[in-house]
């Protein structure tokens, strides 16, 4: 659990992830996308290896870099399956 906003894409392997109260089986080429304040992380490593990218974003920092190159807000949450 922590500030900001992250987005997971996975790369191998399979693993249930937890956000909050949710639970999400996730494999190669799925992604998850969240608001991080909430308790979070693997909860079941299913297929080893496991290779996954993890981008977090700091609100504070995220607006300052949208509003210096002209971009808008957009306000979503988003599970992707692959």
């Amino acid at each position: 659990q922590h500030d900001g906003v992250e987005f997971i894409y996975i790369l191998e392997g399979e693993m249930v992830y937890r956000h909050g109260s949710h639970v999400y089986a996730m494999g190669p080429g799925d992604s998850l996308y969240f608001d991080a304040d909430a308790p979070l992380g693997p909860e079941e490593l299913n297929q080893l290896p496991i290779r996954f990218l993890s981008f977090i974003v700091d609100p504070v920092r995220a607006r300052e870099i949208i509003s210096g190159i002209g971009l808008q807000r957009i306000d979503s949450a988003k599970i992707l399956k692959g």
